[in-house]
């Protein structure tokens, strides 16, 4: 198991490389691999306190494939109209609004958030998903995004 995946309070069914690759070809791209290690290793999960605090919000859960306790990524992922791109994945949800992973291009492999108290209902629907107003780029991969939670409090100081 990958020693920097943060610890989850809930384990989830175990993925096997072929249900995996089912997805993967379904969604016509292959997972970055940072983030296909996480699926096969850990499956997505609820992380524990303390590893869930970002620096703008707290992730709630990492969706997995063939779950029932929360929302599964297969789930998450069909026939969403809201989805600001074929390219980009919905891998989780934050308190502040959903967590996605881009799938091709320059930007292959990046996580972003996707925030909908940020978009206007005016919005110009011609701007591209990452120039929207709601669209803020976390992290350049899913190992550098999750080497970047941190506990939901910080630490109590003791006083002497």
């Amino acid at each position: 198991m990958h020693s920097d995946w943060p610890r989850m309070e809930y384990v989830r069914p175990r993925l096997d490389e072929a249900a995996l690759e089912r997805f993967e070809q379904r969604h016509g791209h292959r997972m970055p691999g940072g983030y296909r290690r996480f699926l096969l290793e850990m499956n997505g999960g609820r992380p524990h306190d303390e590893s869930c605090r970002f620096p703008m919000g707290v992730i709630n859960t990492f969706f997995g494939l063939g779950v029932t306790e929360t929302r599964d990524l297969e789930d998450a992922n069909s026939g969403i109209p809201a989805l600001p791109s074929r390219e980009l994945l919905y891998i989780g949800y934050a308190d502040c609004g959903e967590i996605l992973l881009c799938l091709a291009g320059d930007r292959r492999g990046q996580v972003w958030l996707q925030d909908p108290e940020a978009r206007p209902d005016d919005a110009n629907p011609r701007v591209s998903w990452h120039d929207r107003r709601d669209m803020r780029k976390l992290a350049d991969s899913f190992e550098e995004f999750v080497r970047q939670l941190g506990p939901l409090t910080e630490p109590q100081q003791v006083v002497r």
